[in-house]
């Protein structure tokens, strides 16, 4: 958000600057319109940081008043947004002490304790900021508790993922990533409920492995299709980015007026983050699925494509969505030439492609 702001102003002042400077002017009147572009951008500036402050004691008079984790989160997230991770860290590590074992707050609709989604948002908003040591500690303490409990099996392949891509990604360990991703395929409990999601994140930590050890095209080979997956696509991108405390905000109020704002920055954040592939292709995913579900074809097509051109695991499926976006925009040729790619490209999906054509993606 204050990147934004701060653009914003920049660009305010360089207009002001280009209207006063059209015709040729005196040294006087040049000096005179830097003054004043230089008043305006530097009083504006002041106007954000006060509002930053502001908004950050209004977070943690939230905190106070309401008292509940459902307020922390919420603080939490306004103080992840606006720039400040560390303060962010802090309330939630006083929930995480306070609150641990109690069940997660509706709202947030994961379904798990408080300490594991406390720290599922540390180690999110910490890899982002660039305090890698505080996410691999996050990642520690998640792991410890999914490593015992079946039902959090999908959830432990998910943060051995994630922990893979930052040793690979940001510490450059790329024998410390594949061990993590092979723990992921035969460590992990496997939750009986979710057997479906746990075989699928195996499949995508030897995906994984393969990329890391420099086989893209053998990684994209192996990709096998699957109902569930492709099924479940954008509620499997929501749900992880959900538990991330990505996607969705602590209270629906959040997206309404400002709060949409609020939501875009959080998104935003994510796709200027140098640190994760993965959560980049679940975010545009999502984006995507919500656009078509507006018809907003074009816009979903071009995220699609962006996803099935970046070799990731969810590409085959992000090509077909493409493929289907374009021939409910009347561009049949380009929907057959977007399955023709996904064919060449992922041999074991060509069943799928070929009924994907007689259907007509309809």
């Amino acid at each position: 958000m204050i990147k934004t702001v701060l653009a914003y102003i920049v660009c305010s002042a360089a207009v002001v600057l280009a209207q006063v400077d059209v015709a040729p002017l005196s040294d006087a009147e040049r000096n005179s319109a830097e003054h004043v572009s230089f008043d305006a951008l530097q009083q504006a500036s002041v106007e954000v940081v006060k509002r930053t402050a502001e908004c950050g004691e209004a977070a943690q008079n939230h905190i106070a008043v309401v008292g509940t984790p459902i307020a922390s989160f919420t603080a939490a997230k306004i103080a992840w947004v606006i720039g400040k991770p560390a303060t962010a860290i802090a309330i939630l590590d006083k929930v995480r002490e306070k609150h641990g074992e109690d069940p997660m707050p509706a709202q947030l609709g994961t379904g798990v304790t408080t300490d594991i989604v406390c720290n599922s948002w540390i180690a999110c908003i910490a890899r982002q900021s660039g305090d890698i040591p505080r996410a691999k500690k996050a990642f520690e303490d998640l792991l410890a508790k999914a490593s015992k409990k079946p039902e959090l099996g999908a959830l432990g392949r998910i943060i051995l993922l994630y922990n893979a891509e930052v040793e690979f990604r940001v510490c450059g360990n790329a024998e410390r990533a594949l061990q993590l991703l092979r723990s992921a395929q035969s460590e992990m409990p496997v939750d009986e409920q979710r057997r479906d999601a746990c075989i699928m994140y195996d499949e995508w930590a030897a995906f994984q492995e393969r990329v890391i050890q420099g086989e893209q095209m053998e990684a994209n080979r192996s990709l096998q299709p699957s109902s569930f997956k492709s099924n479940n696509m954008a509620l499997l991108a929501m749900g992880q980015l959900v538990q991330m405390g990505i996607a969705a905000a602590p209270r629906a109020s959040m997206y309404h007026d400002a709060g949409e704002a609020l939501a875009e920055r959080n998104l935003s954040l994510v796709m200027e983050s140098s640190t994760t592939d993965i959560d980049r292709m679940l975010v545009r995913l999502m984006s995507a699925f919500l656009h078509q579900e507006r018809k907003d074809y074009a816009t979903a097509e071009g995220l699609y494509l962006s996803v099935f051109k970046d070799q990731v695991f969810f590409s085959p499926e992000a090509g077909i969505m493409a493929a289907r976006c374009q021939r409910a925009s009347g561009r049949a040729e380009d929907a057959d030439a977007s399955l023709k790619r996904v064919r060449e490209r992922f041999p074991h999906y060509l069943r799928v492609v070929d009924q994907e054509v007689n259907s007509k993606g309809m």
